[in-house]
């Protein structure tokens, strides 16, 4: 009798344990315009966030969110999204709510845009420039110590919105500051974008000097 009743036992607790809901099952029957079309009916504006190394917002991209959407809508983690891959299924559902919340997203900033809540103009392109920027920094360092580019959400304090740093050498140099100023201008953005620019050790650079575009041309250069 006792091993019949803890047979059962265990029977029972596999069984709650199989089907206890994964925080991912509801993607599965997820339709992104239906559910951008609820949510701006009800006036609840918010980007999906997937999880994975980090977490990202697709479709949007992080610093395009700060820079352009921030005031007017929020950010909202899917539950569930994790680099811990627990399952081929967990697997799918993942690469599946990324799909979905790329989708999301692009709807809910296209209707922010109509409603201009959008607080950069149109066109800018932030987290493409921060990808073409660290590609194009790489190449140009290539012969040299190699650079890396940083991107910031809080360029207001920092006084800069990217910063450039190399581990040798004498930094970039002008004539690769005035095409990186034509780089920016590429993806869309004409205003002043600041730059620092590091030379060193990366917490305690040797050198530091900033410099600024402005519709594709370099603006102002000085060390600090």
């Amino acid at each position: 009798m006792r091993s019949a009743i803890v047979a059962a036992l265990l029977l029972t607790a596999c069984t709650t344990k199989d089907s206890a809901q994964d925080p991912l099952d509801w993607i599965d029957h997820a339709e992104p315009a239906g559910m951008a079309k609820q949510d701006i009916a009800a006036g609840r504006f918010r980007f999906l966030s997937i999880c994975g190394y980090a977490c990202e917002l697709p479709g949007v991209g992080d610093m395009t969110y700060f820079r352009c959407y921030s005031g007017s809508a929020s950010v909202e983690t899917v539950d569930g999204t994790s680099d811990v891959i627990r399952s081929d299924r967990h697997l799918r559902l993942q690469n599946k709510a990324l799909i979905l919340a790329s989708d999301y997203n692009q709807l809910i900033a296209r209707k922010l845009d109509e409603l201009g809540k959008r607080t950069c103009p149109i066109g800018e392109q932030w987290d493409a420039l921060f990808l073409a920027l660290s590609d194009y920094v790489k190449r140009v360092t290539a012969e040299r110590s190699g650079a890396w580019v940083f991107a910031f959400d809080d360029p207001e304090s920092r006084r800069h919105d990217f910063r450039i740093h190399s581990r040798g050498g004498n930094g970039v140099g002008e004539a690769t500051r005035s095409s990186i100023c034509e780089v920016v201008s590429q993806h869309g953005i004409q205003r002043l974008v600041r730059f620092a620019e590091t030379v060193g050790d990366l917490e305690t650079p040797q050198k530091t000097e900033r410099f600024s575009c402005k519709a594709g041309k370099l603006a102002t250069l000085g060390s600090v």
